[in-house]
């Protein structure tokens, strides 16, 4: 029996693969008599039939070595680019390098237009004089040591220039007489004081009992030579301000003298003594 089951199902193959081609087995319905007939998908054997399974591809074999690797194939058309990727997070900021060498210095430029003149700033100021200053002994100034030696002090008196002398007790001429004289015979008219022969560019002073009198006219060399009649005389500690006694000249008397200036002036009328150079 079983070698007619064998045949029959030989012949089946081709009917079962076409019945089952999606199953791994196929059942048949064998008679006991060895008639067998092919159970189709949803049928069943009958009353007087068994059911045979049957397994259409046998057991699984051992796996095969692996062929070669075929040759490779063409290569295929580029595919069109892609959008543009979200830009990435900026990255830490890199060490400055070194500085360059400096270049070659460039041709120099035309020359501007003048810009307009400022305005001029506030005068500096008085720079101080070079010269020994004489003050007295609270310090008031006195006038510029022009000969310390000697003691030929200048002093401004207004426009004027004035030379005096003194030494640390006060003015020499204080203790010395004054004399002025008048081109008249009795003391009348203007008074006229000696030039000293100055040269002009500091008139030379007198000062009698804090007084100071003076003439502008210069005579270095003593050729003015002026007529006079009469002179007024006065001892030291004596007021040269007010009327003195008046003397006569005699006739045809000349002197080399010019029109008195008479001053007032505090600082000098009221020195303290001793005087000093600061």
């Amino acid at each position: 029996m079983r070698t007619i089951v064998l045949t029959v199902l030989a012949g089946m193959t081709l009917t079962a693969t076409m019945a089952y081609a999606d199953d791994d087995q196929i059942r048949v319905c064998v008679q006991r008599d060895g008639q067998v007939r092919l159970l189709l998908p949803g049928q069943s054997c009958r009353s007087n039939e068994f059911t045979l399974p049957l397994n259409l591809r046998g057991p699984q074999g051992p796996k095969g070595d692996a062929g070669p690797p075929g040759p490779g194939g063409s290569k295929g058309a580029t595919g069109a680019q892609g959008p543009q990727g979200v830009a990435g997070p900026q990255g830490p900021q890199g060490v400055a390098g070194p500085q360059g060498v400096a270049g070659p210095q460039g041709v120099a430029g035309p020359q501007g237009v003048a810009g307009p003149q400022g305005i001029p700033g506030p005068a500096g100021p008085t720079g101080s004089s070079m010269a020994p200053i004489v003050v007295d002994a609270l310090g008031v100034e006195i006038g510029v040591a022009t000969d310390p030696y000697s003691g030929a002090v200048m002093r401004r008196v207004g426009d004027d220039a004035v030379t005096f002398w003194m030494s640390t007790d006060g003015p020499r001429s204080e203790m010395d007489p004054i004399d002025f004289y008048y081109t008249t015979a009795d003391c009348s008219g203007p008074r006229y004081v000696s030039t000293s022969f100055a040269s002009g560019l500091s008139h030379a002073g007198f000062i009698h009992n804090g007084v100071l009198f003076y003439t502008r006219t210069p005579d270095p060399l003593g050729t003015v030579q002026v007529p006079v009649g009469s002179y007024e005389h006065y001892n030291a500690h004596e007021d040269a301000t007010q009327p003195g006694a008046c003397y006569a000249l005699s006739e045809g008397t000349t002197a080399s003298v010019g029109v008195a200036v008479t001053v007032n002036d505090p600082a000098l009328a009221n020195m303290a003594l001793p005087l000093r150079v600061k």
